[in-house]
């Protein structure tokens, strides 16, 4: 048990690293783009709910606001 219990602990370690890159990139890339169409304000409240936006992008909104 142990040594699935080792491997899930670093598989959710390396998901997690992998889920802050794209978090970065996210914000970096899309906030740019939602600022030159909207506030940035209206952007956080009002993001249409067809755009699917990844998990990621709404953990650094998240962390943002």
């Amino acid at each position: 048990p142990w040594r699935i219990f080792n491997e899930l602990l670093i598989v959710n370690i390396i998901h997690l690293l992998i889920k802050q890159l794209f978090c970065a990139i996210y914000y970096g890339i899309f906030i740019r783009i939602f600022n030159k169409q909207f506030q940035r304000e209206e952007a956080m409240d009002h993001i249409n709910p067809t755009f699917q936006t990844p998990p990621a992008f709404n953990c650094c909104i998240k962390k943002q606001s």
